[in-house]
């Protein structure tokens, strides 16, 4: 009888031990033994459709993980969804893998309006947010517990183009590009700023928006031959950017043109043709054929898993780049995972290089990762760097 009793309360234990971990599941959407559902959204369609390569990259390097066995016996899944880059768009399909699939976290998600219309979603549900693909300011300023930013802040990066235009290349008239939203005005603002701290050095001369539907660049450029900018610093899409490449030097008009790292690809040679040459380009990360460790990560993650995004690397590897952190975080979590064990291992990164970045450091009121960019130059078809990494 007594050994009845015993065996009957070693089950009872059992079942309530059980009953406790299907709770705890339930409470962790996306959280499984043996899976974990990561979200992400991109325009796969559109004007922007080239960083739809961004969720590939990321795909690929879960792929990768996947096969060595995951993390701590879990395999990782990626639910991508297309918003063609429209805001309204990204709120559907943000409270569609919040609500129907039930995501465990987010990682990427391009576009600095379309993350800003969905952030306080994530905000109010607690999941963790990792490498928002956009190096707007709002992610990390002021910071926010479930949001962590890899993509060099645009202020910054913005302000160390103007700091070389005006420093090394000794141009005085400068002029700005931007899309007329967030992610453009952030780009304007680091040079206001950069241009405030060199003293009367340099002056803004025209700070020309356009709006994200228009892709045809003409007026602009008129207006910035008017103003007489030696230097157009842009911030924009790789479409708008070729255009305004092209369209000043239908003009006979040659600034020299300087970028944002949104559009570091080669790809940007196709678009622009040979008005691409010469152009200075910002880089949060490094580049294959360039450095062995993005050469390494191309050959064996991108052209393994993801070929058709190979004719686009910085896209492809900037998805790698995003989710590095994350995995790396899900390893220090361990296999007892939740949502603020991850959150507490993403602070414990500092100086974390093992992977694209340079020197990705958070901690409990830090959700900025990375503040370095180097410089490229196009070249005879290809990207030259012209500088090693430059930390603000």
């Amino acid at each position: 009888m007594r050994r009845k009793q015993t065996f009957l309360k070693v089950v009872l234990a059992l079942a309530l031990a059980l009953g406790l971990t299907v709770a705890v599941g339930q409470r962790t959407p996306g959280l499984t033994a043996t899976e974990i559902v990561v979200g992400t959204w991109a325009p796969l369609s559109g004007p922007a459709a080239f960083w739809g390569t961004v969720p590939k990259g990321i795909e690929a390097y879960f792929r990768y993980i996947n096969e060595q066995g995951g993390i701590h016996g879990r395999q990782l899944r990626l639910v991508v969804r297309d918003d063609a880059f429209q805001p309204a768009r990204t709120v559907a399909v943000v409270r569609e893998m919040i609500d129907r699939v039930g995501v465990f976290a987010f990682v990427g998600g391009v576009g600095t309006s379309n993350g800003l219309a969905v952030q306080q979603f994530i905000i109010d549900e607690g999941i963790p947010w990792i490498s928002p693909a956009t190096g707007a300011s709002v992610w990390s300023t002021p910071p926010k517990h479930n949001i962590f930013a890899t993509f060099t802040n645009y202020i910054v990066e913005a302000a160390l183009l103007t700091r070389h235009a005006v420093n090394e290349l000794g141009r005085t008239k400068v002029g700005v590009l931007y899309q007329n939203d967030l992610f453009g005005r952030d780009g304007l603002t680091g040079v206001q700023l950069e241009l405030g701290r060199l003293a009367g050095r340099a002056t803004l001369v025209a700070a020309v928006p356009y709006e994200p539907v228009e892709v045809s660049m003409a007026l602009q450029a008129q207006r910035f031959r008017e103003a007489g900018a030696e230097v157009i610093i842009v911030w924009s899409t790789p479409p708008v950017a070729a255009s305004i490449a092209r369209e000043t030097r239908a003009l006979g008009y040659t600034p020299q043109l300087m970028a944002s790292s949104v559009v570091a690809d080669p790809v940007l040679f196709r678009l622009a043709g040979p008005a691409w040459e010469g152009t200075i380009l910002a880089s949060f990360l490094p580049l294959p054929g360039i450095d062995p460790k993005a050469t390494a990560v191309f050959q064996n993650i991108i052209m393994r898993y993801a070929p058709d995004a190979a004719t686009q690397p910085f896209f492809a590897l900037a998805g790698v780049a995003f989710a590095e952190p994350f995995v790396e975080a899900l390893r220090r979590a361990g296999p007892q995972l939740s949502r603020e064990r991850l959150i507490s291992a993403l602070e414990s990164l500092q100086n974390y290089d093992q992977g694209l970045l340079d020197n990705v450091s958070f901690g409990p009121q830090r959700r900025q990762g990375q503040n370095s960019i180097y410089l490229l130059q196009a070249r005879d078809g290809k990207l030259v760097p012209i500088s090693t990494w430059i930390r603000f």
